[in-house]
């Protein structure tokens, strides 16, 4: 009994390794979709299946994988399989999806700490207590290892009224900013090419009028507040505000 268990533990810590790797690729993804719920999840299921077999194949290899370990999980011949899921599911794949990033790697701000925080504590503590209530510490550690993307977007459903209460102060005061200056504004949306074409406008309206652009990629609503707050001076005419836009109203709450 006690190998059994001893070999349980172990399928989890290593399900749980590979859900730390899983976590750090999806977690950025949830930065650059803005942090909004639903959308990790969807774009995980875009990767997997839309680019290409071999990311097809490798998510399936890994469920099968993490499947036979969670059955096997009393013995330490599941050993094989659970580190195959872990690194199918965890720390290689999707193909083309890298941990760090190309284009918007992970940056480690305060709301990236608070999300990530909260997303380890959802995840141990559910280990824990299907470890202590259901005997199925393995099993759960494996399942979390297939659902990743599912378990960001849970944390992300539950900070979300934390980062919501803490935002409401700046957005009220950039609103007001705005207001009071009142400079004409140009919202520039789009899938591609958001930046350049920002930095174009800026450098076209500068000549005859005072002109400010939203800098680096501050295109979302916490983005766009921290600009005006910082940099809207009184004397600007025209605020051109690059806009990253993901669901159906955030243009309109936006703007």
């Amino acid at each position: 009994m006690r190998v059994e268990v001893v070999s349980s533990y172990l399928v989890a810590a290593v399900a749980l390794l590979g859900c730390g790797f899983a976590s750090v690729r999806w977690l950025r993804v949830a930065q650059r979709e803005h942090y909004l719920p639903g959308w990790v999840p969807k774009f995980a299921l875009r990767w997997w299946t839309q680019t290409g077999v071999v990311n097809g194949l490798i998510l399936w290899l890994g469920i099968v994988c993490a499947v036979i370990a969670g059955i096997t999980s009393h013995r330490f011949t599941s050993a094989p399989f659970v580190v195959a899921s872990a690194v199918a599911l965890g720390v290689v794949a999707p193909l083309g999806l890298p941990l760090k990033g190309r284009t918007s790697p992970l940056v480690w701000t305060t709301r990236m700490r608070r999300l990530a925080f909260t997303h380890g504590i959802v995840l141990l503590a559910s280990c824990v207590v299907a470890a202590v209530v259901l005997d199925a510490a393995a099993q759960f550690a494996l399942a979390a290892l297939i659902f990743t993307p599912l378990v960001v977007d849970l944390s992300l459903r539950l900070v979300r009224p934390i980062e919501n209460r803490k935002a409401r102060p700046f957005l009220v005061r950039a609103k007001q900013r705005l207001d009071r200056v009142d400079p004409v504004r140009v919202g520039v949306a789009g899938s591609f090419g958001k930046t350049s074409t920002k930095g174009y406008l800026a450098h076209l309206v500068s000549g005859s009028r005072r002109c400010l652009a939203s800098p680096a990629s501050y295109n979302n609503e916490l983005g766009l507040s921290r600009a005006i707050n910082e940099h809207l001076s009184d004397d600007v005419e025209v605020f051109i505000a690059e806009m990253g836009v993901y669901g159906v109203g955030e243009i309109k709450q936006m703007a």
